[in-house]
């Protein structure tokens, strides 16, 4: 998107050529199965030269802080509360990948008033600047995913690779759906016990689905997940992985950002955020 603080050489060419965004909620029944595949798709996108922000709605021993191998401190909640700027707030991690810790922030949105909504509007909008990918590890709750998660284009689930996974990421799916009423979804196979077996149970869910719940469900691939207590580590099955799933990241649709402020303002404005604010609210200029 344009940057007004850019020379004025800059901002011609971003309105030459506009940049796009594109954005994906990732969940799972299993976090560890989430963050394996959020860090593996940001490593992957980064490595192909795009820019990425993860927002993580997950904190503790769940966070984002160790596939990614770095340290968290605030929240997007205390930079909408303006105890600290979103820059603090916000974790460069490498180049072009920046982690936004925002479970606080996600739990918050669930009651929080129209002041404090539109407040994390635009510290996202900040956050999100510059960014091609914006991957936001959802925490599913009883009412589905979060207001930030729910008005991403595309909800992508981790589903573990054996019966009882298949189960779980079924019932996760019918919870979503509920609030989200996407035509269709993608899925992440992991932990795959039997790799011969994938194709099967990648066609068993994609046809209960769409009995059941009369979505589509996309495969974005397969990928190994780091047993507790170990590392996640780029090994060549998960870059395998972590390239087929790119690849299709890459698909998603994406909108075009002519203006400041874009891409994450319309999801913002698709979960009801950015709606409750009037014409003098800093954001009112902004394009969707």
């Amino acid at each position: 998107m344009v940057n007004w603080h850019d020379d004025q050489a800059a901002g011609l060419r971003r309105l030459v050529k506009a940049p796009k965004r594109r954005v994906i909620a990732v969940a799972s029944a299993s976090p560890a199965d989430s963050a394996a595949v959020v860090a593996a798709a940001a490593l992957e996108l980064t490595a192909r030269g795009a820019r990425v922000l993860v927002i993580d709605e997950h904190e503790g021993a769940h966070s984002m802080a160790a596939p990614l191998q770095c340290a968290t401190r605030y929240d997007l909640l205390q930079a909408a509360r303006g105890d600290v700027p979103i820059a603090r707030a916000s974790v460069r991690v490498a180049e072009l990948l920046t982690l936004l810790p925002a479970a606080r922030a996600a739990a918050a949105l669930r009651h929080a008033d129209a002041a404090e909504r539109a407040a994390v509007a635009r510290n996202v909008e900040l956050a999100e600047q510059g960014a091609e990918f914006v991957l936001i590890r959802a925490m599913a709750g009883v009412d589905g995913l979060s207001p930030l998660a729910r008005g991403a284009s595309r909800v992508v689930l981790a589903v573990q690779g054996h019966a009882a996974g298949l189960t779980d990421g079924y019932l996760l799916l019918k919870q979503l759906h509920a609030t989200t009423g996407h035509a269709r979804y993608g899925v992440v196979m992991t932990r795959l016990r039997d790799a011969a077996a994938r194709a099967a149970l990648i066609a068993n869910l994609q046809r209960v689905a769409g009995e059941r719940l009369e979505v589509g469900l996309a495969d974005f691939g397969s990928l190994p997940v780091p047993r507790e207590a170990h590392a996640f580590a780029f090994t060549a099955a998960v870059a395998h992985g972590a390239a087929l799933i790119a690849d299709e990241l890459e698909r998603v649709e994406a909108c075009a950002l002519p203006r400041p402020a874009g891409g994450m303002r319309q999801l913002l404005a698709r979960a009801g955020i950015t709606g409750l604010m009037n014409s003098r609210s800093p954001l009112s200029g902004a394009a969707g």
